[in-house]
């Protein structure tokens, strides 16, 4: 997969990469005016009508992903702190999901006293 190469623009807007942990980036756009913590979202290879095609690689998350793996900030403090929250998110998905489940332990029924 082709990960995704900052600094780059779009939309008017200049990225720049500041940290990333795992999939979770902390972006500032346009210098400062505003940050953007995104989990990266995994991009198909795409074929154009034009014959041009783009490899399996990383991407921003769409406009209708925004909110749940995009958020925008003014403020770098908070955009920090979010940033280590969803951090903190990740990692605790990534570990419940590379962690088998304790295996079950059989059911027994109770034991009731003898009398005797």
């Amino acid at each position: 997969m082709e990960p995704l190469a900052f600094p780059f623009r779009a939309d008017g807007f200049d990225h720049t990469l500041l940290a990333r942990s795992g999939q979770v980036c902390l972006v500032s756009r346009n210098h400062g005016a505003h940050y953007d913590i995104v989990i990266l979202q995994h991009r198909p290879a795409t074929r154009f009508p034009d014959g041009t095609e783009l490899p399996t690689r990383e991407g921003y998350p769409k406009t209708s992903e925004w909110g749940k793996f995009g958020w925008s900030y003014v403020n770098r403090v908070k955009a920090e702190r979010w940033y280590r929250t969803i951090c903190r998110r990740q990692q605790a998905q990534t570990r419940s999901k590379s962690d088998p489940a304790p295996p079950k332990q059989p059911r027994t029924a109770p034991q009731t006293p003898r009398e005797g």
